[in-house]
């Protein structure tokens, strides 16, 4: 079985903007989203790269129209060659005060990017496979189709929170709570992280990025919550492979993104970039520098509930056993995109005391 690594620098701060064609209104796009923030009062500074040769001179007006009336706090325009590209961003992106939210236009930086979300206009036509900028819109989060007065995205489906930028995308999410919590001593997913309990910060993470959220429980009801479906396991068998074969059959979408409920810092540009590895394959899968799979946070697709009942009628539940049985992609973590578990009061004590201080952390 052939696996797909991806891999690359990443600012989760860049909302990258592409296009397809000169007449894909990009910069209309760009507007619209950038009037969205700063109406909410978010200050957004923008930024155009274009790579260049030397006999290369001058640049269009139009080039940055759209940064005189989008309400943008500065603007930028770096014009740089090819092979200074990477260097010359990453000085410039270490430059930016952090938390500021970043709309950039450029296809070329995607090759050394991977930005927060990217995304590419096209003018209706679609994606040309003989274009240049073919193999870097094909890792678009989204195409989004314009037809000269609108487009089939809504700006507002894009948001900014917390470092991130965040899009609600047509798949679904699922939260795992059926565990017993033993080692916890107490249920997980009621713990406190920041004045939130475990389980909603997660749901209020995954709607921000996906259409659909469902919590899968051993309990019926246990965790119901708006806009959110509870999903009791409908198979009698031990183990998270329950909820992810019943929430594959229950989800609305073919995709799904499925996470632990102790895990309290799910990446978006990690679960963007598992989304774009499950792109016609049966899921993917992170794996971790030692080697080993985080199997409950990976996207698996229906198209493995065959393959996992059978695994089940030969009395296998561990779900990593249907990896060889099925087309994974496996997308390999750097040691910071490692997500944490909470299994035990010192996992949760050592979390709290990095994630707020020591004073921060509860007696629980």
């Amino acid at each position: 079985m052939e696996h797909n690594v991806i891999k690359g620098y990443s600012d989760a701060r860049v909302l990258l903007l592409g296009s397809c064609s000169p007449d894909s209104y990009t910069m209309d796009f760009a507007s619209q989203v950038i009037r969205n923030l700063t109406d909410s009062g978010r200050p957004v500074i923008g930024l155009k790269v274009s790579t260049i040769q030397e006999s290369d001179t001058g640049m269009s007006s139009t080039d940055t129209d759209w940064t005189y009336y989008s309400g943008l706090a500065k603007t930028y325009r770096i014009m740089v060659r090819s092979e200074s590209l990477s260097r010359t961003v990453s000085d410039f992106l270490g430059s930016v005060p952090p938390d500021t939210a970043i709309v950039c236009e450029s296809n070329s930086l995607r090759m050394v990017l991977e930005p927060g979300l990217f995304l590419v206009v096209c003018d209706g036509n679609g994606v040309d496979p003989e274009s240049t900028d073919h193999d870097v819109i094909n890792l678009a989060d989204r195409i989004v189709d314009s037809d000269a007065n609108d487009f089939d995205l809504e700006a507002e489906r894009i948001t900014w929170s917390d470092g991130h930028w965040h899009l609600q995308v047509a798949a679904s999410a699922v939260v795992l709570a059926g565990g017993a919590s033993s080692r916890m001593g107490k249920d997980k997913a009621l713990i406190s992280i920041g004045g939130q309990t475990l389980i909603d910060r997660n749901i209020d993470l995954l709607r921000r990025n996906f259409d659909e959220v469902l919590v899968s429980s051993g309990r019926s009801g246990a965790y119901s919550r708006t806009n959110v479906r509870n999903v009791s396991d409908g198979y009698t068998i031990p183990g998270p492979v329950a909820g992810i074969l019943t929430c594959l059959e229950e989800a609305y979408h073919e995709s799904c993104f499925f996470m632990a409920c102790d895990i309290p810092n799910a990446d978006p540009m990690v679960i963007r970039r598992l989304l774009r590895a499950a792109r016609g394959k049966d899921g993917a899968v992170p794996r971790k520098p030692d080697g080993r799979y985080e199997t409950l946070y990976a996207v698996y697709r229906k198209s493995i509930v065959p393959a996992v009942k059978r695994l089940m009628s030969e009395g296998e539940t561990r779900i990593r056993m249907v990896y060889d049985r099925v087309d994974i992609s496996i997308v390999d973590l750097a040691p910071s995109e490692v997500p944490a578990n909470l299994n035990t009061q010192g996992d949760y004590r050592q979390y709290m005391e990095n994630f707020a201080g020591p004073e921060m952390v509860s007696d629980q």
